[in-house]
This record gives C-alpha cells, structure tokens and sequence, in this order.
C-alpha cells in the first residue's frame, strides 16, 4: 500500500498489488495531490468462494484538489477509483482524466459486485471534472457520483468524452439516492452495452435538495445497446423500468439535446414502454427535437409516471 499526504506526486510508476488492500491511499484531510503516469494491475490469487472483494485501486475518503491523470488500472477486486466516504463533507476541485478501467470482479463474483469503475460517493462535490476515461470493466458501473444518505449536491461539474461500456448495470449514473445536481454538464459521452442504461439519474426528492436543481445539461451523448438486461432478469422485475438509453428519475431543470439513443432494448427480455431511447419524469425538463433514436425497444421517448401529472416534461417537435 502506498499512502500520499497534502502535496504529494506519485507519478511514472508501474505498481502490483498482491494482497487484498487499497493499492493507493490518500490521507483523509489531504490537500494539493496528483497521480499521474501510473500503471496498477491487482496480482492476486483469487480463491473460491472469496465473495465480497473491498480494495480499490485507489482511495481518497476525504481530499480536495486531487488530479487523476493517465492512470491505467487492471483487474481491481473493489471501485478502480473511489473518492469520498460517508460523513458530511465537501470535496472540491477533484479532475480525474485519461484513465484506463479494465477488469473487475463483478462476473465472478457476483455477491462483491456493487462496485464502480470510478466512484465518487459522498455529500458535496463541488468544481468536478471526469473526462476522457475509458471503462470497460464488468463490475456495476463505469462512473457513478451517488450521494451518502446526508442531503447534498453536485455543483459545477463536467463528466465529458468518457466511454463506459459492458457493466452490468449502467454506463454512467449522475447523482444517484441523496444528491441533486447543479450547473452539470454531461456530454459527448458513449455507453454502449450496459445491462440496464446508458446514462442514469435518480435522485431521491425526499431526502436531496431536489428544490435547487437548476442550469443542468446532457448533450452530444451517444447511448447504444443498453438495457437489455441481466441474465435471469425478467419482464415482471420492477427494475425493469430503468432500462434504456437515458433515464432519468425526477430531473429538474435538465435540457437534453444532440443525444443519439439507438437499439436499446433490442434482443433483451423486456417489452413495453421500458428500455427507450430516453426516459424521464421530473419538472422543467427539455427534450429538444435535435436528438436522434434508432430502433429502441421502448420507443423513442417515455415520460415516466410522476405524482404530479403537469409535470413539466417538455417535447420539441420537429
């Protein structure tokens, strides 16, 4: 295990991880830390019946001003990246660019598979950039930034150019449970061939500040092949209804534009309504006309139920 402090550099290293530890630890509480230049493969033995892998490739609990870049990890037995944790804190000024996910435990084990390519999972993120990584793990997600259980938001952030293909959930899921979203651009993204959606938000308006979400995006994404589901998945799954290209649970203040959402849905167990191109509920949300969709299962585009049946989705025209 290497462990890194306020100001510290780890760069231009080759590293194996041959025991069941985070590789890379950041100190809680540290500040002004870059690793960049690093090759990481997890070496290890994996034994029958070893169930619920935890070591990360990389773990920051608790850090501001972290720099990410050009770091390849494989085979990581928890999340490849895992910032934050669970108390009510603020991260801030955290980029984490050009990195390469491969591996992961989540087919072979399947009772240890929650875990993410990248993950930021905590209460407040604030000046966040994640862009041009490549995921291609099997575990859960590609990149997943889900709040903790304390009400909290996402403020100020980019996730752009990043590929996220094969998990065995989503490609990519935006402030997921607790977390709302403020000033958040998702674009020029691909995810192709996730089980359940390509993009995925759902925030919980009983517990985040839902009221604040405003001046949100997603456009440019490219969304193809998602939803077709688990094996042993079947059409009566209640989580059936979160399959698709985009999918949104209660977005607010959202405009969708320039996405491409294609053959979600096409071969998998589910019909219906499920598994569309893109499929949201919420208020003062714009599906602009210049999105394109081919083939999905699910139709184009499906506004989910939501309590209040004028619920501000709009649908441009074309």
């Amino acid at each position: 295990m290497i462990r890194l402090t306020s100001g510290s550099i780890l760069e231009d290293r080759i590293l194996y991880q041959r025991d069941y530890e985070h590789a890379i630890v950041v100190e809680p509480g540290s500040e002004e830390v870059t690793i960049r230049n690093v090759t990481l493969t997890f070496d290890l033995d994996i034994q029958d019946g070893f169930t619920t892998p935890t070591a990360c490739g990389i773990y920051a609990p608790l850090v501001n001003r972290l720099t990410i870049e050009n770091v390849t990890i494989h085979g990581a037995i928890g999340c490849g990246i895992q910032i934050g944790e669970s108390g009510p804190r603020r991260i801030q000024n955290l980029t984490i660019r050009n990195c390469f996910m491969r591996g992961g435990m989540m087919g072979a084990y399947p009772k240890g598979g929650m875990h993410k390519d990248i993950l930021l999972y905590g209460q407040h993120f604030t000046n966040i950039n994640v862009t041009e990584n490549v995921c291609l793990s099997s575990n859960d997600s590609g990149i997943a930034i889900i709040g903790n259980g304390h009400p909290g938001l996402l403020t100020n952030a980019m996730i752009a150019s990043n590929v996220c293909d094969g998990h065995n959930r989503h490609g990519i899921v935006v402030t997921y449970g607790s977390m709302a979203a403020v000033s958040v651009r998702v674009g020029y993204n691909t995810c192709s061939k996730n089980n359940w959606a390509g993009i995925y938000k759902a925030t919980n308006p009983d517990i985040a500040p839902w009221e604040q979400e405003r001046d949100n995006l997603m456009e440019h994404n490219r969304c193809w092949e998602n939803g077709t589901g688990l094996p042993g998945d079947k059409a009566s799954d209640p989580g059936k209804t979160i399959r698709g290209g985009i999918v949104g649970s209660f977005m607010r203040d959202w405009v969708l534009r320039e996405n491409v959402c294609g053959y979600n849905g096409r071969g998998g167990n589910l019909t219906g309504q499920y598994a569309a191109g893109i499929r949201v509920r919420g208020e003062r949300v714009v599906i602009e006309a210049n999105n394109t969709f081919i083939e999905n299962e699910g139709g184009d585009i499906n506004v989910w139920q939501h309590p209040n049946p004028s619920n501000g989705i709009i649908i441009e025209k074309r």
